[in-house]
């Protein structure tokens, strides 16, 4: 994959972490949207085709949503990596 792909591709990562991010924000957190968010958040932080800034920032909220993950819906915080990529 060349960098213009690999950072497209990062872009709309970054695009759908804003939309979960803002339904989560407007209509509330739920199971898939929870891990949902951590996935996207996961992929960003060692994404190439954003910035640093943007990378350090998802590390920083990934720790915070894990951390919400486990308060909320323990039996679903350790396989949240492996969620659908389906918008909520």
């Amino acid at each position: 994959m060349n960098t213009t792909n690999a950072s497209t591709n990062d872009e709309q990562v970054l695009v759908r972490t804003f939309y979960l991010l803002s339904r989560a924000a407007t209509i509330g957190v739920c199971r898939g949207r929870m891990r949902a968010v951590i996935q996207h958040l996961t992929e960003l932080r060692s994404a190439t085709g954003v910035s640093a800034a943007v990378r350090e920032m998802s590390e920083k909220l990934l720790v915070d949503w894990r951390a919400a993950q486990a308060e909320h819906f323990a039996q679903d915080a350790a396989p949240a990596e492996k969620a659908c990529h389906c918008l909520h």
